[in-house]
């Protein structure tokens, strides 16, 4: 889950979570990350986080790294972030 702390992206990371999917999430924000992380592993789900910036080109494929790394698999990879230039 890319831009995983706030909005749509956090609900939709919680949600699954609470279905039973294990989620990688990344965003900048690495103190979002870890209330988030502690959040779903409270409920008890899994969750692996990144800090990374949802605009490097980078991102999405060190979030699918972490997935198969910490995982086993990918089942799908949700993008839940804006950004804008000036």
């Amino acid at each position: 889950m890319v831009g995983a702390t706030s909005g749509i992206g956090r609900v939709v990371a919680l949600q699954l979570a609470s279905e039973g999917a294990d989620v990688v999430a990344t965003a900048r924000r690495r103190e979002l990350l870890d209330e988030l992380e502690a959040e779903i592993v409270a409920a008890g789900g899994k969750c692996e986080v990144l800090e990374a910036d949802a605009i490097a080109s980078t991102t999405p494929e060190l979030a699918i790294q972490s997935a198969v790394k910490q995982f086993g698999r990918l089942d799908g990879l949700l993008y839940c972030a804006g950004a804008a230039r000036a």
